[in-house]
């Protein structure tokens, strides 16, 4: 059996007229195997900016300064 995660970003010509609108643009999830193929929209669950701000916030507040130059003397220890 064949799994594929894939987007329908061109009009979906092989669903029934009534569905093709609400199918395009969506992530599917597809499976497939020699006697059938099995479609199933995936839902986005991706927080938006918005609903991130505020966790972004607590997080930022528990950084310090040690932290950031800590990590910058890391990342420039990588590049030698």
């Amino acid at each position: 059996m064949t799994v594929k995660t894939l987007k329908f970003n061109k009009p979906v010509d092989f669903l029934p007229k009534d569905l093709q609108d609400t199918w395009q643009g969506v992530d599917v999830l597809m499976n497939a195997d020699e006697n059938r193929i099995i479609i199933n929209k995936l839902e986005d669950t991706s927080p938006t900016l918005e609903e991130l701000g505020p966790v972004l916030k607590e997080i930022g507040k528990k950084i310090s300064q040690k932290d950031i130059d800590d990590a910058v003397l890391e990342v420039r220890a990588e590049k030698k």
